[in-house]
Parts: C-alpha cells; sequence; structure tokens
C-alpha cells in the first residue's frame, strides 16, 4: 500500500515535455505541453528497486529508469492495458529527469 501512495503522488509531478528542435525556417510551437507518468508506471519503477525518492530517483537515473519501464511490462507488474503506453512513458521520464537536473 505504501508503494501505491507514494506512486499516487510522485505522479503528480510534471515537466514540460521534450521537444526535438524546430525544423529550419520555422518557429517552436509554445506552450510546450506538460507531461508526467501515471502512477502505474511510478510504482513499477518503485517495485523495480528504483528509489522512492525525488532527489534521488530522478538525478543519475535516467538510463536504468527507462530499462526498468521498459521490463516492468514484460515482468507483468505494468498492467498489459497500458502496454502500449510504455514508450511515451520512457520519453515522459526522460523529461522529468532532465528538469529534475
Amino acid at each position: 500500500m505504501a508503494l501505491a501512495a507514494l506512486a499516487d503522488q510522485f505522479s503528480q509531478l510534471t515537466a514540460r515535455a521534450a521537444t526535438p528542435p524546430p525544423e529550419p525556417g520555422k518557429t517552436q510551437e509554445w506552450p510546450v505541453p506538460m507531461v508526467s507518468l501515471r502512477p502505474e508506471f511510478y510504482y513499477a519503477l518503485f517495485r523495480a528497486g528504483l528509489p522512492a525518492s525525488a532527489d534521488a530517483l530522478f538525478p543519475g537515473r535516467l538510463r536504468r529508469g527507462a530499462r526498468r519501464l521498459g521490463a516492468g511490462g514484460a515482468a507483468g507488474i505494468i498492467p498489459s492495458a497500458l502496454g502500449d503506453e510504455i514508450p511515451g512513458a520512457i520519453g515522459n521520464f526522460q523529461a522529468l529527469s532532465a528538469a529534475a537536473c
């Protein structure tokens, strides 16, 4: 229960979406959307052993977090109904990690 409650709290964290640079001759679209992670993805990260502290979870954990999210679905931690959302969740985790640095 504690991990589920923490996952719900973490799901409130937001960051600006990672956006590719604009094409030559075009301007950046504004505003850049905000992204977050669903509680199920945080729960999978915590169950996989990543720390349940924002200061420890994001900085320096980008590769490990992305690998764990990808593996979480295969391990049955992430519900199969969310399997299609895993690539987007990895991108959102990257944006959250970048914002935390």
